[in-house]
């Protein structure tokens, strides 16, 4: 999410903020070999993929889709 505010969520979050977790995951993988750090980048790309990627024309939309799981 891009917004949480007093327990209200407002906004769904955007591809980079989903990119940057994901990066910052994976330095911290390398910085202490913990793979719960793998594992949680690992499955927020997968997240990441469905949520943003366009799959008529290749490349990923800046705002997510609804997807149901």
């Amino acid at each position: 999410m891009a917004r949480y505010r007093d327990g209200e969520i407002a906004h769904l979050g955007y591809l980079e903020d989903y990119a940057f977790l994901v990066n910052a995951l994976i330095e911290l993988y390398e910085a202490t070999f913990n793979a719960k750090y793998l594992s949680k980048a690992l499955a927020l790309n997968e997240d990441m993929l469905k949520l943003f990627k366009d799959e008529d024309q290749g490349g990923f939309f800046y705002m997510g889709l609804m997807v149901k799981s």
